[in-house]
């Protein structure tokens, strides 16, 4: 199902937004959700293409250096020498096919990497919150929003708690900039419809609601990322092979000239002086050169895959080879992602099952995304299969407080607040 297009969405009353939306508080139903998955397509800015293998080929003759052998190639077959035009072609296919399949490898690695490390999203469906990757976020769906959450498509919020959005990647803005569920007029710009939230942004404090009203390359983040979608920048190495090759064109232009007119002078028939002038141009082309190039890129290449290093690109192995220090964020790449708890020990040190209690109510009752630790909190209470009592109400982390609290209702009946953050804090 697709649902019309709203105009100045934030403007709308949230009521009119989820009747437009086919929507409502509950989410939508794991079969409609589907379904609009199927329409509107993975929410992310551009998917993943991979070409046939003629067309990555095609796209390794670029390069003016092989355009010159294709020349020499063709040159070759209408004189006659159809056994040395094969060879010519035959080496600028086995050079290119080197490329292909390399980056092909490195292609297939990354995609697996980038699954791994896949951004995951909290919504509300058939009435129940589940954690869904965040490309299945379609329109319509509800979006549960706490500290630390990436915000997986741009919404219009429902409610709000003290709710602070980091939009630094998108308006600019360095401060965390407060939200509420109020509409805003229509002719808000970006940066002033504090009703949004933004694919990309990332919630600094409080917890919210909010209905997905656009994604993928719709959302105001995808439309940035269309406009500055521009060519891969030419490394050093595509810049020096592509001057080599615009060199030897113009020398090979020079010599075409210059020994045609030296026949001339010497009055030669004019088409075997041109042929002769050709034939000695065509022999300046190295025709080893893509293969030898490409053979040792992908052994580059090889090598460095051998100590955890991934060449996307065969031409970025000479820029690689050229560093000195490589300074990269290794947070979610490099590293798992997955923390386990050992142990739980009160203030003294000495193992305690009450603070184990306490950590998983806590971290499984509060509504905010989970991080890592709550998660692991969250899995040893539920090996020890500990009960779970009734939530009151919450108190979201914010980076004031610095810690979260749940206000919960023991099996007395007393009321219970149980707060976790930094030491200090608490």
């Amino acid at each position: 199902m697709r649902v019309p297009r709203i105009e100045q969405y934030w403007s709308v009353a949230t009521d009119k937004l989820l009747a437009a939306l086919s929507s409502s508080a509950a989410g939508l139903d794991p079969t409609e959700a589907q379904a609009r998955l199927s329409t509107y397509g993975p929410n992310q800015l551009s998917a993943a293409h991979r070409g046939p293998l003629a067309e990555a080929v095609i796209s390794q003759l670029r390069n003016p250096l092989l355009w010159l052998l294709l020349f020499a190639a063709i040159v070759g077959g209408l004189a006659g020498e159809l056994v040395n035009s094969g060879i010519v072609l035959l080496i600028l296919l086995l050079g290119s096919l080197i490329s292909v399949v390399q980056e092909s490898r490195a292609g297939h690695a990354l995609a697996h990497l980038r699954e791994r490390v896949a951004l995951r999203a909290r919504v509300v469906r058939g009435g129940s919150e589940q954690d869904v990757l965040a490309t299945s976020v379609v329109p319509g769906d509800i979006l549960v929003l706490g500290a630390g959450t990436m915000v997986a498509a741009d919404a219009v919020l429902l409610s709000t708690r003290d709710l602070y959005m980091g939009e630094a990647a998108l308006t600019g803005e360095p401060f965390a900039v407060e939200k509420r569920a109020t509409p805003v007029d229509a002719s808000a710009g970006l940066a002033a419809r504090t009703n949004v939230v933004h694919m990309g942004t990332s919630v600094r404090s409080g917890m919210g609601r909010a209905v997905v009203v656009q994604t993928g390359a719709a959302t105001a983040f995808g439309q940035v990322a269309g406009r500055l979608a521009l060519r891969q920048p030419e490394t050093d190495f595509q810049r020096g092979l592509r001057r080599f090759g615009y060199l030897l064109m113009s020398l090979m232009v020079v010599l075409v000239f210059v020994v045609f007119a030296a026949s001339a002078v010497r009055h030669h028939p004019p088409v075997e002086a041109l042929l002769f002038a050709v034939a000695l141009a065509v022999g300046l082309a190295p025709e080893m050169l893509p293969a030898v190039l490409a053979t040792m890129l992908a052994r580059g290449a090889k090598r460095m895959a051998e100590r955890g290093v991934l060449v996307r690109r065969l031409e970025a192995t000479e820029n690689l080879g050229n560093m000195d220090v490589l300074c990269t964020d290794k947070t979610g790449t490099l590293t798992a992602g997955e923390v386990a708890l050992e142990s739980a020990t009160d203030p003294a040190g000495d193992a305690s099952p009450d603070a184990l209690r306490l950590a998983f109510w806590n971290a499984r009752l509060q509504g905010g995304l989970p991080n890592p630790l709550d998660r692991a909190l969250v899995d040893a209470g539920s090996r020890h299969s500990l009960p779970l009592p009734e939530k009151l109400d919450e108190i979201p982390f914010d980076f004031m407080r610095k810690r979260l609290s749940v206000l919960v209702r023991t099996e007395a009946g007393a009321p219970l607040l149980v707060t976790k953050g930094a030491a200090a804090a608490v």
